[in-house]
C-alpha cells in the first residue's frame, strides 16, 4: 500500500465534509467528479486490454475477469468509485458528529474507529479487489476527523502528532497499512495547518493531478513497449510523470480534458 493514496483519500473526505454545496446538489457533483471519469477510463482500458489479449492470443474473458473485482482492482481505477462513496458519506457523517456534544468526542470516536478498522481489515484478508476497497477506510475516517476539528493550525498540529503516535504503534505490530497513518495523515495535517493558497497555478496543478493519476498507466504501457526501460526503473517513473503531465497540460483547456477528468 502507498501513503499517497491515503493522502488522497483523507483530502476527499476532508473537503467533502467541509463543502458548502447544497445537499441536493451533492449526488450530481459526486457523479460528475468521480463516476463519469471512472466509466470513461474503464471503457478505455477494457478496450485496450481486450485488444492486447487478442493480439497475444489470450482469452479475453479471463483477462478481464482477473482485472475487475473481486479478483482484481482495475489497477488504479478502483479509487474513483471508492472516492465517490467517501465524498457522498463524509458530509452526512460530519453533520451527525457536529450535532453531538462537541469537543474531542467526535474526533476521538473517529480515531478509535480508524484503529479498529485497520486491525480488523488486516485480518479479514478478502479477495484483492475487495481488500483494497477497505484498505484506506482509516484515511477517510481520519480525514473526516480533521474536517470536524476547529480550523486552527494548533488543532491540526496536535492531530498530526496523534497520527504519528498511532501510526508508530500500529507499525510495531507489522501491519503494512499503518503507513497511511504514520506517513500520509501527518502530511495532510501539516498541510492543513499552513496558509492555503488559492491562486490560478494551484488550481491548475490540482486539475492536472487527477489527469496524471488516471492516464499514467497508459503512458507507462506505451513507454515500456517503445523503450528498453524496465518496470520499477526510476528513469521510467520520471519519464511517465513528465510525459503524462506534459500531455495533460497541452490539452488542459480543451473539452476532451474536461471529459476525461
Amino acid at each position: 500500500m502507498t501513503p499517497a493514496v491515503g493522502i488522497f483519500t483523507a483530502l476527499v473526505a476532508y473537503f467533502a465534509a467541509r463543502s458548502a454545496r447544497p445537499a441536493a446538489a451533492r449526488p450530481v457533483h459526486v457523479a460528475r467528479r468521480y463516476l463519469r471519469p471512472f466509466a470513461i477510463w474503464a471503457l478505455i482500458f477494457v478496450v485496450l486490454r481486450s485488444a492486447d489479449a487478442i493480439i497475444s492470443g489470450e482469452n479475453v474473458g479471463q483477462t478481464l475477469l482477473i482485472w475487475i473485482p473481486p479478483a482484481g482492482t482495475m489497477h488504479h481505477l478502483w479509487f474513483l468509485p471508492f472516492a465517490a462513496v467517501v465524498a457522498w458519506l463524509s458530509p452526512r457523517l460530519a453533520a451527525v458528529l457536529r450535532a453531538g456534544p462537541g469537543g474531542w468526542l467526535g474526533p476521538t470516536l473517529l480515531l478509535v474507529a480508524a484503529t479498529g478498522w485497520i486491525l480488523l481489515w488486516d485480518r479479514a484478508a478478502p479477495a484483492q479487489g475487495l481488500y483494497v476497497l477497505g484498505l484506506y477506510v482509516p484515511s477517510a475516517l481520519l480525514g473526516l476527523m480533521l474536517a470536524i476539528l476547529p480550523a486552527e493550525p494548533g488543532q491540526h498540529v496536535r492531530a498530526g502528532a496523534a497520527f504519528v503516535l498511532l501510526g508508530t504503534c500500529l507499525s510495531l505490530t507489522g501491519i503494512p497499512a499503518s503507513t497511511q497513518i504514520l506517513v500520509g495523515l501527518p502530511i495532510v495535517a501539516a498541510v492543513l495547518a499552513m496558509p492555503s493558497p488559492s491562486d490560478k497555478l494551484t488550481l491548475r496543478l490540482a486539475e492536472l493531478s487527477l489527469w496524471i493519476y488516471l492516464a499514467h498507466p497508459l503512458v507507462m504501457a506505451i513507454l515500456l513497449r517503445l523503450t528498453d526501460l524496465q518496470l520499477g526503473s526510476p528513469l521510467l517513473g520520471v519519464l511517465v510523470l513528465a510525459v503524462t503531465a506534459l500531455v495533460g497540460r497541452l490539452q488542459q483547456s480543451t473539452r476532451l480534458f474536461r471529459l476525461l477528468t
